[in-house]
This record gives structure tokens, C-alpha cells and sequence, in this order.
């Protein structure tokens, strides 16, 4: 810490050791990894965390994105049961325009990053997509080529659709 407070202070740049915390990284399985040793800073403990927010993408020590998969499905759950609420009262078209913007939008940020969950995980969320494009009888597709090779968020009506549970 001694050399990233030089370099800073070189640079004419300021830590604030009150917001500064700090997390170490480690394997899931790494049982290794126990006590931590105090991290300190122009003499001052900084504070441990568990998980942090960068750029939208929730990390965790073991980079298993847990947290972020959970805020991502919940948001997602959000945006579909409110625009279940006002599916009676919009058009198809805007429709489509909505889902994109309010649903495909929470799903695709920064998806190359975070996206190292179970096939399993990833089908539930493809699940909940497919009965709300299911309810409401809709015939485009949203993204045909699929995601990251796999055939997530392709929703055409197909037999694959009705396997859900």
C-alpha cells in the first residue's frame, strides 16, 4: 500500500482513507484463505468488504457474480410484472420497443462479465422471458442469433419454449 500511496501522491492524486476499503480475491474452494491481515493506510485500517459495485457489476471475493445474478433477476422480475400491468393497454409494437428498454436492457449489461452462472440459473430467467412473450402472444423474435453461443433470449415460439417449468 506504501508504493500505491507514493505513486499517488507523485501524480498529484489523493486516497480518501475514510471511502477506501478493500477486497481479496480468492478461488471458491480455497480453504487456505483465512485470516486476514489488517490493511493499513497512511497508518489508518482500512475497511474489508465483501462486495462491491463497479460500473453496474457487483463483485464478489470468489468473482461468482451471485449478488449481481440475484439484482439482475430481480430487476428483470420488476420490469415484467410492470409491464404485464400495462399490457392490455399498449400496442404490440411499443410493446416490443418497451421489452427491449426495460428488460433485455437489465439483462444485457455487461452480460460478457458476469455471466459465469449454471446453465440452470441462466433458464430460469430465460423461463420468466418466455411466459411473459408467451402471455402476451407474441410472434418476433427479440435476438435470434442467441448469447454468447448459447441459445438464451432467442424467443422464438418453439417446442424449447414449452419446456420450461
Amino acid at each position: 500500500m506504501s508504493k500505491l500511496n507514493d505513486w499517488c501522491s507523485s501524480n498529484n492524486l489523493i486516497i480518501n482513507e475514510v471511502k477506501t476499503e478493500f477486497m481479496f480475491f480468492h478461488k471458491s474452494h480455497d480453504t487456505k484463505f483465512g485470516v486476514v491481515p489488517n490493511v493499513q493506510l497512511n497508518g489508518k485500517i482500512m475497511q474489508r468488504t465483501y462486495k462491491f459495485k463497479y460500473l453496474g457489476v457487483i463483485l464478489d471475493p470468489t468473482m461468482s457474480f451471485q449478488h449481481h445474478y440475484d439484482l439482475v433477476e430481480a430487476r428483470m422480475n420488476s420490469a415484467i410484472f410492470k409491464l404485464c400491468s400495462i399490457k392490455r393497454y399498449v400496442p404490440e409494437l411499443v410493446m416490443k420497443v418497451m421489452f427491449n428498454a426495460y428488460v433485455l436492457s437489465i439483462y444485457d449489461y455487461c452480460i460478457e462479465v458476469w455471466c459465469v452462472q449454471s446453465k440452470l440459473d441462466l433458464n430460469l430467467i430465460q423461463c420468466k422471458i418466455n411466459r411473459f412473450l408467451l402471455d402476451q402472444k407474441v410472434y418476433w423474435d427479440v435476438r435470434p442469433e442467441g448469447l454468447l453461443g448459447c441459445p438464451l433470449l432467442s424467443v422464438r415460439l418453439s417446442d424449447d419454449i414449452f419446456t420450461c417449468k
